[in-house]
């Protein structure tokens, strides 16, 4: 299914531009449960002022550093797959359902184009 031409079917006038984004970044780590603190790493953004408590978000932040763990034992690849990133519409954003209705109703409306 094109989700771009599912929506553009559902909201003719919207802006792809603008109104929705659609994204697929590929397969991408979920962590096991306990693993977090096992890849946890502590990131340095810049140095306190003297006399200055350190902050985080300012100072310093946490990350979780893949090159600690183990793939299959620490964490897996899930593959998402396309899905919508953003909506500006004023609609509710359609389900999986909608859009999979949608993308049924182009493909039959393109076949039927003369």
């Amino acid at each position: 299914m094109n989700i771009s031409q599912a929506i553009m079917y559902l909201y003719p006038d919207a802006d792809p531009m603008r109104d929705f984004m659609v994204q697929d970044k590929g397969p991408e780590p979920e962590l096991r449960e306990g693993a977090e603190e096992k890849g946890r790493v502590r990131y340095e953004i810049k140095p306190p002022e003297k006399g200055e408590q350190p902050v985080e978000g300012i100072h310093y932040c946490y990350g979780i550093d893949y090159n600690l763990l183990t793939e299959g034992e620490d964490y897996d690849l899930v593959e998402r797959g396309p899905h919508i990133t953003m909506w500006n519409l004023d609609d509710p954003q359609p389900t999986d359902t909608e859009l999979q209705a949608a993308w049924t109703a182009y493909l039959e409306a393109e076949a039927n184009k003369p």
